[in-house]
């Protein structure tokens, strides 16, 4: 435990020593927009996370760290719209306290899991049928709990993100969310059609999907 919090500590004082001023007022500014209460630090420190890209974040209840990756937004070329975009919709998964219910599952998910496994190995080992009946039934329950887990956690993660890039567009605007759209399109092109995974690597929210989703807020054709 104590490792966890040592860990937690440095990335919090990372996270202040490359705070980005500009952009945490910004930040804040977005932060009442929503009439929200709280404190979020934007940081152009990039923290040891995987799958950070871009940017991620993490905090609860309008309080966390917005991670930033440096060179991209301190890229000139960049249109500010879109930097914004992104700031806005990692702000919205603190806000809304995002990280939760997926750390809930996913702590359920370890649970069932080990019991499978568990479950499974006293199988092997036992040596009276009745109890290798009831071990096979347990298994079956937990290998049930588990898949339907996974469901869950990515449909979690597929309304988060949507609810994300649909506040998002209401933080900043139709501009920031059409220089997404380009950013996804170009991901696209390169191969990349899966948005964001659920447990086990289970597709959660497909790039294509996205794009359908601030198309129809921005009345923005396909074409387009």
């Amino acid at each position: 435990m104590s490792e966890v919090v040592d860990q937690f500590m440095k990335l919090v004082l990372n996270a202040l020593r490359h705070a980005n001023h500009y952009y945490t007022r910004r930040a804040e500014e977005f932060l009442n927009k929503m009439g929200a209460k709280g404190n979020i630090i934007v940081s152009n420190y990039r923290p040891p996370i995987s799958q950070c890209g871009l940017a991620c974040s993490m905090g609860v209840g309008g309080v966390g760290v917005i991670f930033i990756e440096r060179s991209f937004f301190e890229d000139k070329r960049i249109p500010e719209e879109l930097k914004e975009f992104i700031i806005a919709h990692e702000l919205v998964h603190i806000v809304r306290s995002h990280v939760v219910p997926t750390i809930l599952t996913r702590m359920l998910f370890q649970l069932f899991s080990k019991a499978l496994r568990e479950t499974i190995d006293s199988v092997l080992k036992s040596k009276e049928l009745p109890e290798a009946v009831v071990g096979i039934a347990l298994s079956l329950f937990w290998l049930y709990g588990s898949l339907e887990l996974v469901k869950t956690d990515a449909e979690l993660i597929r309304a988060q993100e949507l609810e994300a890039d649909s506040l998002a567009v209401q933080l900043t605007s139709c501009n920031g969310a059409r220089y997404f759209i380009e950013l996804l399109r170009v991901l696209k092109e390169w191969g990349h059609d899966v948005s964001h995974e659920a447990l086990l690597g289970f597709p959660a929210l497909t790039i294509g999907e996205r794009i359908d989703n601030l198309q129809r807020l921005c009345s923005i054709s396909p074409s387009s």
